[in-house]
């Protein structure tokens, strides 16, 4: 049987070392904008930030998604 266990090396890897730059969108982004560069850039989660750069939240694919579909629906 094949050992799957990480190795040692792994497990010392640091979470910096796994971080990529940080892709925000600012409170008045569109969710339209915000749900493409999401999908664009394979993010699940996107931090929020106001205009001087400060976060102010994290919204979710999930939570764009279902309102734009919930608005497209009332249109319909």
């Amino acid at each position: 049987m094949e050992d799957t266990r990480p190795s040692a090396a792994t497990l010392k890897k640091t979470v910096r070392s796994l971080m990529r730059p940080v892709i925000t969108v600012e409170e008045d982004c569109g969710l339209l904008r915000a749900y493409s560069l999401m999908l664009q850039q394979n993010l699940h989660d996107i931090p929020v930030v106001s205009k001087d750069g400060r976060l102010v939240g994290i919204a979710s694919r999930v939570d764009i998604g279902v309102t734009i579909l919930k608005a497209w629906e009332e249109v319909e």
